[in-house]
């Protein structure tokens, strides 16, 4: 019989953890990372002394989570459902949806000073990566999603008296100009046309559920885009690593407005060289972008500009960074110059702070003050809307729903109940 718990992600954004046991098998969809709790106790001045101290708190999940467990399968990369993969204890599988995606991003991780040294896995976790759409030796089969990380998976697993899907953070509407490049046949359009398979119990998240977000597009967003690269001026975009399909709007415009897209983030030029590697559509477009030197000491694809190039030509460029990183590159810039003065920064944050804690919003907002720049929030969503939940719920016909990802998990109840 199949039987489920929620370990992490219960009434809170984050920390997902599942674990599913039927009969002598069990298995663990993500094993998140709380924030939530993270933030009760470290901040910059105080972190962890170690896993001991994460666990004992509830950052993390229990060692007893581990349990006899067959494979770990991570819905995608953002370290609230990826946690530390160094918790894992035992040898276990953990199967990621990019394992080239994963090792640009573990560089960054091992290098660090502080908490995220704790994410590469020991020697004895096996790490490897799902073939969608086919289902594996723990009957678990893997289905693209879209998600403001790039790539993201949900995952069904045909259970021997029931048929669960667990589908991570996910939203439903993508660029049409991007879509079936990178994601090809998403979850909804595969239900669609498998409807064989009955789903019993349907674990859902609800990011937005009970927010105060506005549910634009990305159709809108390049409207918004287009007019603020129009100003004479450098323009400034910062965005997650991992949110590819803002990265190629970026670039797509960067070419229509005759301006050259510079990356100024080792993290985000290692993620993007690699999604040039994996995919083979996209690189006419990406191979176009270049790196600021002073930023990114190694590039494989890219051809390298400087600083000093920046600032004689400043509103031919478009300065491209991760979140955490942009107001470290600004502050490189002469303070209050006539040529960045007012300039747009873009800040293409498509998730709230409290689920991966990356940066500092007010913190970064007294930066761009202090410089004379101007702000936009172009807030893109990783995650489907109230209203959207109607069409997900009539697709994919479950019996039971079980939400998860949710501060209103009754709310995510009863809209799935009136769907």
């Amino acid at each position: 019989m199949v039987k489920i718990e929620i370990l992490g992600g219960h009434r809170e954004i984050g920390g997902n953890c599942v674990r599913v046991t039927d009969k002598e098998r069990a298995i663990l969809f993500d094993q998140g990372l709380r924030f939530s709790v993270f933030k009760r106790y470290y901040s910059r001045l105080i972190q962890p002394l170690g896993l001991p101290e994460l666990r004992r708190i509830g950052v993390v999940p229990h060692p007893d989570t581990y349990i006899n467990v067959n494979a770990v399968y991570i819905s995608h990369l953002h370290l609230d459902h990826l946690g530390l993969l160094s918790n894992i204890r035992g040898e276990t599988t953990v199967k990621l949806p990019s394992l080239n995606v994963y090792k640009a991003l573990e560089e960054g991780w091992k290098m660090s000073p502080s908490w995220p040294v704790f994410v590469p896995p020991r020697f004895f976790v096996k790490i490897t990566e799902p073939t969608r759409y086919r289902t594996d030796e723990n009957d678990v089969l893997a289905v693209p999603v879209l998600h403001s990380a790039y790539p993201a998976n949900a995952y069904i697993y045909f259970g021997s008296d029931e048929t669960l899907l667990y589908t991570g953070d996910l939203r439903i509407d993508g660029s049409p100009d991007t879509q079936e490049d990178l994601y090809g046949k998403t979850l909804l359009d595969f239900v669609e046309e498998n409807k064989d398979i009955k789903i019993d119990k349907l674990i859902i998240e609800g990011t937005n559920i009970g927010r105060p977000l506005t549910p634009i597009k990305m159709s809108e967003v390049r409207g918004i885009m287009e007019r603020l690269f129009q100003e004479e001026k450098p323009t400034f975009i910062a965005l997650h690593e991992l949110d590819i399909e803002s990265l190629l709007l970026a670039s797509s415009l960067g070419r229509s407005h005759k301006k050259d897209l510079v990356i100024a983030s080792p993290r985000l030029n290692r993620v993007v060289e690699t999604l040039i590697s994996d995919t083979s559509r996209k690189k006419s477009i990406l191979r176009e972008i270049k790196v600021l030197e002073d930023e990114v000491k190694q590039s494989i694809f890219f051809t390298k500009t400087s600083i000093n190039d920046v600032k004689k030509e400043p509103a031919r460029y478009c300065i491209l960074t991760d979140i955490g990183r942009l107001d470290e590159i600004f502050r490189k810039f002469e303070p209050l110059s006539q040529n960045i003065m007012m300039a747009p920064v873009i800040l293409m944050i498509a998730e709230p702070s409290d689920e991966e804690a990356i940066f500092d919003e007010a913190r970064l907002i007294n930066w761009l003050s202090l410089f004379g720049l101007q702000p936009y929030n172009t807030r893109i969503s990783g995650h489907y809307h109230p209203y959207e939940l109607k069409k997900i719920i009539q697709t994919i016909k479950p019996t039971e729903v079980i939400p998860i990802h949710t501060l209103y998990p009754e709310y995510l109840r009863a809209l799935s109940e009136s769907a």
